[in-house]
C-alpha cells in the first residue's frame, strides 16, 4: 500500500460526498463501505487480478458477496492518478 503520509485527503469533503451519495440511492445510515486508497502498481495488480486487465485503472469497485451484512463492499481508489 502507498505512504500516505504526505497525501492530503480532505475527510470531511470525503464525508460529504459519501453522505449525498447515501441520500440519493437510498442507502440506510447502518450500512457500512470499505474504502481503500491505493497507489498505480497495488490497482494495477488488483485490476489483473480480478478483471483480467494489466493496466492501472482510477477506481475499482466490488459488491459485498453476503447481502444480509451491512457491508455494501469494497471501493479502491487510486491516489497517483
Amino acid at each position: 500500500m502507498p505512504n500516505l503520509s504526505q497525501t492530503f485527503l480532505d475527510i470531511e469533503k470525503l464525508q460529504k460526498v459519501f453522505d449525498v451519495v447515501s441520500r440519493e440511492e437510498n442507502i440506510s445510515s447502518d450500512k457500512t463501505l470499505n474504502l481503500t486508497l491505493s497507489d498505480d502498481n497495488d490497482i494495477q495488480s488488483l485490476n489483473k487480478k480480478f478483471r483480467g486487465k494489466n493496466s492501472k485503472t482510477d477506481v475499482l469497485s466490488f459488491p459485498s458477496e453476503i447481502n444480509f451484512l451491512p457491508m455494501l463492499g469494497d471501493i479502491i481508489i487510486d491516489i497517483e492518478v
